[in-house]
């Protein structure tokens, strides 16, 4: 389990971990990387409802995939830890996502290890909201 789980776990939420494929300690078969196959793996280990999603980098295209094959029924909301290229509008940039509110701000790309105290401490705080 990651560090940014531990906090939630702490404050006795139910955490599940998804290894991706090709990823920790999951198998990388040769075939079958499409964002789509990775959110239909989501949704065969998803069976929970009112489910919370966090995901760093690609994993939020792993959500975004989930969400286009099978919707956002079971899902009570979504957090996306420095997903790239740039996903917040700003004057020189018009394709992020609107109405996204960045919290942790001078991190870098793997905010799970630079500010892991912080990003564990918002992610209770999203949760009990």
């Amino acid at each position: 389990m990651g560090a940014a789980a531990k906090a939630p776990v702490a404050a006795g939420q139910r955490v599940l971990a998804f290894d991706r494929r090709s990823h920790g300690e999951s198998d990388g078969p040769a075939y079958g990387q499409r964002m789509a196959r990775h959110g239909a793996d989501l949704a065969e280990l998803l069976d929970v409802r009112d489910a919370l999603l966090v995901a760093a980098s690609m994993g939020a295209d792993v959500i975004r995939a989930y969400a286009d094959l099978f919707g956002t029924g079971r899902v009570r909301g979504v957090v996306s830890v420095d997903q790239t290229p740039k996903l917040v509008n700003t004057g020189d940039w018009a394709y992020g996502f609107y109405g996204l509110t960045p919290v942790i701000e001078a991190c870098g790309h793997v905010v799970t290890a630079d500010q892991s105290d912080r990003l564990s401490a918002e992610l209770v705080a999203f949760a009990r909201a």
